[in-house]
């Protein structure tokens, strides 16, 4: 992903944030801005502490996740030349704007101007956790490459090399950030709608689709994007677990302005 691409997906989203809250105070913007910032590293370390919560069954998908990550990883190659016989066939480079932030942080931002614009608080804290997974998911992803400087298929066809910290800086496959980011945000906001199992259903596809598309292009090795699925969809959970049990800790605090005056209301859950 480019800076380009970075920066043009969060200039949108700072657009849209700062068009649905300008009619509220400074003070009422201030205090929503820092307490958003700061929740990053609490959301981080609570992924990090994911699985100290999890029970057998879960225990047991991580287990069978990691047996499948071994077959592929040692099968690498095989697989990617499956996938390549079928190249040209459908083109799929348009699916990297759901891991690059093209689409997924201007689409965040038209969620959270509905949830402002139509009072569904819903819409704005599905979008506001949109964010932090996209976020959190692009920085796990960064740190996981550093350390493991793996290279990518179109650089070197060696799926069994692994460099690791310092060494070939230029290699970066694991795991596809792209794969990683399109999971998390689909995870996050499906996660806010379980009664809504179509907003899942689309979702996932388009982030099956993502990860399908990177090894189509050459970008990654099939290992690559099924670690990034996965770790999208632990870190979705997470971001989606940690939410709510803050909304449940701290009921529905409100914050009223009249002129001079400052009220609170709290409605416990």
């Amino acid at each position: 992903m480019t800076w380009c691409s970075w920066l043009l997906s969060f200039s949108l989203f700072a657009a849209g944030i700062n068009a649905s809250f300008a009619r509220e105070r400074d003070s009422t913007r201030q205090a929503r801005t820092i307490s958003f910032l700061q929740s990053y590293p609490k959301q981080a370390w609570h992924a990090m502490k994911a699985p100290a919560r999890w029970q057998t069954d879960e225990w047991v998908l991580a287990g069978l996740a990691g047996a499948t990550f071994f077959t592929l990883q040692q099968n690498d190659e095989a697989w990617l030349r499956i996938v390549e016989k079928q190249d040209g066939s459908v083109n799929l480079d348009w699916t990297a704007s759901f891991g690059n932030g093209l689409v997924t942080i201007p689409a965040l931002a038209i969620l959270c101007l509905h949830g402002h614009s139509y009072g569904v608080k819903r819409s704005n804290d599905a979008a506001m956790a949109g964010l932090q997974a996209f976020v959190l998911s692009a920085g796990a992803a960064f740190a996981l490459k550093q350390l493991t400087h793996r290279p990518r298929p179109d650089q070197l066809r060696n799926p069994g090399q692994w460099s690791g910290p310092f060494n070939d800086i230029e290699f970066s496959a694991f795991p596809s950030g792209h794969t990683m980011r399109a999971f998390a945000v689909a995870t996050t906001i499906a996660g806010y709608y379980p009664e809504r199992p179509v907003v899942g259903l689309v979702l996932y596809g388009l982030a099956g689709l993502t990860a399908v598309g990177r090894i189509s292009g050459g970008e990654h090795w099939p290992s690559d994007v099924f670690a990034g699925a996965v770790l999208g969809y632990v870190l979705g959970r997470s971001i989606v677990h940690f939410n709510r049990k803050q909304s449940e800790a701290l009921g529905n605090l409100q914050l009223l302005t009249n002129g001079n005056s400052i009220g609170l209301i709290w409605q416990l859950p």
